[in-house]
């Protein structure tokens, strides 16, 4: 098979997908947060997307998109056990804050 063919069949096979994901990022990095995506609210696998593009300045956009899914997948808590403890992660959280507060007004007016 091709290229990404290999790869395809590499990740759709993987039992780890966390593991899967160093192959995503080495070969198609925009694919990471179709990938986060497709594994669904497996944490450990957003939390390591989040790490690896945060090392890669290059990345940096790629990185941008993925905050913004997971502010409106996860609540703040969730955030909290996966984010990195700097300051430029400081807006994702009062984001998905926000997000949270707004669903909980949401709900007592229906």
């Amino acid at each position: 098979p091709s290229t990404e063919g290999r790869i395809s069949l590499q990740i759709l096979t993987a039992k780890d997908k966390v593991g899967a994901i160093e192959s995503i990022n080495s070969h198609a990095p925009g694919a990471l947060i179709s990938y986060c995506k497709y594994a669904g609210d497996n944490l450990r696998v957003w939390g390591r997307v989040v790490h690896l593009l945060h090392q890669d300045q290059e990345k940096l956009g790629l990185l941008e998109n993925l905050l913004e899914e997971m502010v409106t997948r996860f609540p703040p808590d969730e955030l909290l056990t996966i984010l990195p403890r700097e300051e430029q992660f400081k807006d994702t959280l009062i984001q998905s804050r926000r997000n949270q507060q707004a669903d909980r007004l949401q709900q007592l007016i229906v």
